[in-house]
């Protein structure tokens, strides 16, 4: 359970990253 929380907020963390450095490449 602990390793999933931290997946989880890995992926959420991911998540908000992507977008932002997809805005910055285009």
């Amino acid at each position: 359970m602990s390793n999933k929380g931290k997946k989880v907020n890995r992926t959420q963390i991911l998540f908000v990253n992507q977008p932002a450095t997809r805005l910055i490449i285009q």
